[in-house]
């Protein structure tokens, strides 16, 4: 097993091949924090901060949106499928695209967002 200070630098998921895998093409971030969390004789963390968390919601234009990929609620699903429960304790929202055009009858929106997640059942007194 590789040391501790080469986990924390490499694409984890590359050392443990088969315990998890990418959650979503193109987001780095997720697919190195689930592995992080499923590493044999690790202890998940019971904070986690993530960056550049996307969502992107779409709907007709000039009409209401709604999520299409909300690569938070992707990544919470993936940790609960590894029996790890999470939920967002914090959220910044960096920047938000006003709804544009993608088609002659579609409209779409980006979300970008700061989360910290926190493992639930923890007592708040952990939290601060």
């Amino acid at each position: 097993m590789p040391s501790p200070s080469a986990l924390d630098s490499a694409p984890l998921w590359a050392h443990h091949p088969g315990r998890a895998a990418p959650v979503a093409k193109g987001s780095p971030h997720l697919t190195r924090l689930l592995p992080r969390c499923t590493i044999p004789g690790r202890t998940a963390s019971d904070v986690a901060g993530l960056q550049e968390v996307s969502l992107w919601e779409t709907g007709p234009i000039g009409g209401p949106l709604s999520p299409s990929y909300d690569f938070l609620e992707l990544l919470l699903a993936a940790l609960a499928r590894h029996g790890l429960t999470y939920r967002p304790v914090a959220t910044n929202v960096n920047f938000a695209s006003d709804p544009t055009p993608i088609s002659t009858t579609t409209a779409a929106r980006l979300t970008d967002r700061d989360v910290i997640i926190a493992r639930t059942g923890l007592p708040s007194s952990r939290l601060r």
